[in-house]
């Protein structure tokens, strides 16, 4: 009898602290199951939609990805746009100083022609005349001005002793010519021009 006791007294303590192992399991499955479903609702990444989480965490890389190249393609496009205009600045000032360039070549080569073209009417006006119409009517001397002077300079040209232009003016240098001229036709050499000098002359 008191073996029996005992086996059973064994037998109550051992089911004892198997219901207590049960509700300790059910507690802690409860727990678990409590926890789920509180990161079920609430968002938060889990077992049950991890695969849409992942997903959105892909699409928002992408998304990542598409703003930054569209970005980078911008201001590519933009760098080149920049360039282009500046390239089409650069142009437009090269074009006008090449204008520039080209009208005050232009201008300075009309000039000269302008001028050329008058010096060329001056000398064949000069040449084509020989003052045949002008008379000799006076003593020409240093300090005159007049049209007989002119021929007696353009005569004096003729004979070699006169270098200077048809001016007009009975400067020193047509004296002097006079006085060349004089002196290489055994004239009185004083300089100037009288009916000797003028006889010999135009001669």
């Amino acid at each position: 009898m008191h073996i029996w006791l005992e086996i059973m007294g064994g037998e109550g303590i051992q089911m004892k602290n198997n219901r207590v192992l049960l509700m300790a399991a059910a507690a802690y499955t409860a727990l678990l199951i409590f926890v789920a479903v509180f990161y079920i609702l609430k968002g938060s990444p889990n077992y049950l939609n991890y695969k849409s989480y992942l997903a959105s965490i892909t699409k928002e890389e992408k998304s990542t990805n598409v703003g930054s190249g569209s970005a980078v393609t911008g201001k590519s496009q933009t760098t080149q746009e920049a360039g282009n205009t500046k390239a089409g600045q650069d142009n437009g000032k090269s074009g006008a100083e090449n204008q520039g360039s080209t009208s005050t070549a232009d201008v300075t080569k009309g000039t000269s022609q302008n001028t050329a073209e008058a010096t060329k009417e001056v000398s064949q006006n000069t040449k084509a005349k020989d003052y045949s119409d002008v008379q000799f009517t006076r003593l020409l001397k240093a300090g005159m001005e007049g049209e007989d002077v002119k021929k007696l300079q353009y005569l004096l040209k003729e004979k070699k002793v006169y270098n200077a232009g048809i001016t007009g003016i009975y400067d020193l240098e047509t004296q002097n010519a006079v006085k060349e001229f004089q002196r290489l036709k055994g004239l009185l050499q004083d300089g100037k021009a009288g009916s000797g000098t003028w006889d010999i002359l135009m001669k």
